[in-house]
């Protein structure tokens, strides 16, 4: 039987995008306390309404743009102070632009990675001295298969998303002595808005699930599932680990 999570405290950014809004409907379930982040104030309201009728257990939400490092950085602090306390991070955030490397925009290359890399790395740098004080403290980090192969036009995309794979294991390392675990989790195609452009063309639509083993894109209720076991207890052992769901591409 899987233990529970109830009464944990997790701060996710990037809350309303396609991947992390199943996420907080699932641990929302599970009884935890949720403070969310996300550049929208809109969006974010209403998620933090919906969740906040399922159940016990504070839901709180501010409206930051993650590319805005001391904003974000603060905003943790506040979030994490205002739950008492934080045991779970979750790093959703996350942008993607797509043009060849020979015409990259530097402001659209750099936009990139202030969302993907920096945005994470100052969530988590805000975050850690909370989740040395957690019983079981865990952070999650959205990485990508691009991250580890690579595809034409998505040269800042798979810069980031690399460079959080490694951020990833130096984390792990430097928190271990507090028990802390940090992972990665690196998505293939999911259902999810970011692939709309993918998913509206013919052809391109076509390309990836040729390349795509199990033959389909992937369900974000799927990964939110798989993001639940890794911020149990059961996972206290999985730390450093990129852990790549991508329906088999990878694997060819």
């Amino acid at each position: 039987m899987a233990s529970s999570l109830a009464g944990r405290r997790a701060l996710i950014t990037g809350a309303t995008g396609g991947l992390a809004e199943p996420v907080a409907r699932r641990l929302r379930e599970e009884g935890v306390e949720l403070a969310l982040i996300a550049r929208r104030p809109e969006p974010l309201a209403a998620l933090r309404e919906t969740l906040a009728a399922r159940g016990a257990g504070r839901v709180l939400a501010e409206a930051v743009d993650v590319a805005d490092g001391p904003a974000l950085f603060a905003a943790v602090q506040r979030l994490a102070e205002a739950l008492g306390g934080l045991d779970i991070l979750i790093n959703a955030a996350g942008i993607n632009r797509r043009y060849p490397a020979e015409t990259f925009p530097l402001d659209e290359f750099e936009a990139v990675l202030r969302v993907n890399l920096l945005g994470t790395f100052v969530a988590c740098q805000a975050a850690i001295p909370f989740l040395k004080r957690s019983a079981a403290g865990r952070i999650v980090n959205f990485g990508s298969m691009l991250g580890e192969i690579a595809i034409p036009e998505r040269a800042a995309y798979a810069a980031s998303k690399g460079a959080v794979h490694q951020l990833t294991r130096v984390l792990a390392l430097e928190l271990a002595p507090w028990r802390v675990t940090v992972n990665a989790v690196a998505p293939g195609p999911y259902m999810t808005p970011m692939n709309t452009p993918i998913q509206q063309d013919p052809a391109k639509s076509e390309w990836f699930l040729s390349r795509l083993p199990i033959g389909r894109f992937g369900d974000p209720e799927g990964l939110a599932e798989f993001v639940r076991y890794l911020v149990s207890d059961e996972a206290g052992f999985i730390t450093g680990s990129v852990l790549v769901c991508d329906g088999g591409w990878t694997a060819q």
